[in-house]
């Protein structure tokens, strides 16, 4: 097991910069974590975006420009890292978006903290559109990766592992597809989805009868949600939010045993 979660990626994930050429100087540095926390709710997004408004609603010390400066890739070096990092933690404590995450922590375990959030991709990119076009993602064809972007799905998916939650929430449509897609991937690193075996997600007979897909790994079963966003102009409603947790809730009685045969998981 890592000990340190934020250390190991934010190595990686630099690691993953210095060794490109897909990085450009004036492009950003990539999103670097103060700390990850192993909690049993995982939500998973597709990558982070690079507010203006939310960073100099917490800086009141450095303009527009000075932000940029801090953030652009050819302006990298430590102190730049750390106080990148203070950044984000800094948004993320004023930032309304967690507020549906603390509820349906405390929902399923009983506490608001009980949750952790990542991205698959560590690249800033505010409007999805634009990250799509980056990312040479086209609807309905499987993206033909460059080392770039499969490298960090890899360390993802490592850290997915890593935490080792007992549920997990996809708030994003093309997140479902990669996930899908990236089977080959999924399996050098001991992760199956239920729906694996089959022609596509609707012919999965375990999904056909409860409803969700489920991951095996590190030889447990993990319920997980391909969904709407929690938040923003697109969110989920407030009963569609509501029916969702008592799926999620009536999945986490399900852990442990096989549920098709009625029998422990471990058998």
């Amino acid at each position: 097991m890592i000990s340190s979660l934020s250390d190991y990626v934010n190595t990686e994930v630099l690691r993953i910069w210095e060794h490109s050429d897909f990085v450009k100087p004036q492009d950003y540095i990539p999103c670097l974590c103060k700390k990850i926390d192993r909690n049993p709710l995982l939500f998973i997004g597709l990558n982070p975006s690079f507010s203006e408004k939310h960073l100099q609603a917490v800086c009141k010390t450095l303009d527009l420009a000075g932000l940029k400066h801090i953030h652009m890739w050819e302006n990298r070096c430590e102190e730049n890292y750390q106080r990148a990092k203070d950044l984000i933690e800094q948004a993320a404590k004023h930032s309304s978006f967690h507020s549906r995450f603390q509820k349906m922590s405390n929902a399923l375990f009983g506490k608001e903290t009980m949750w952790t959030y990542i991205d698959l991709f560590f690249w800033r990119e505010t409007k999805q559109a634009d990250f799509e076009k980056r990312l040479g993602y086209k609807r309905g064809k499987p993206v033909k990766w460059v080392d770039f972007w499969k490298k960090q799905l890899e360390l993802s998916f490592r850290l997915v592992k890593e935490i080792n939650p007992k549920i997990i929430l996809v708030q994003n449509a093309l997140i479902a597809s990669l996930f899908m897609q990236e089977q080959e991937l999924r399996h050098e690193l001991g992760i199956d989805l239920s729906s694996d075996s089959y022609d596509s997600p609707d012919t999965d007979p375990f999904f056909n009868q409860y409803g969700y897909h489920h991951l095996t790994m590190n030889g447990r079963r993990i319920p997980i949600f391909f969904s709407g966003m929690l938040y923003a102009q697109r969110a989920l409603d407030n009963f569609s939010f509501d029916r969702l947790v008592w799926q999620m809730k009536r999945a986490l009685g399900s852990v442990g045993r096989d549920i098709s045969q009625g029998t422990s998981a471990s058998e």
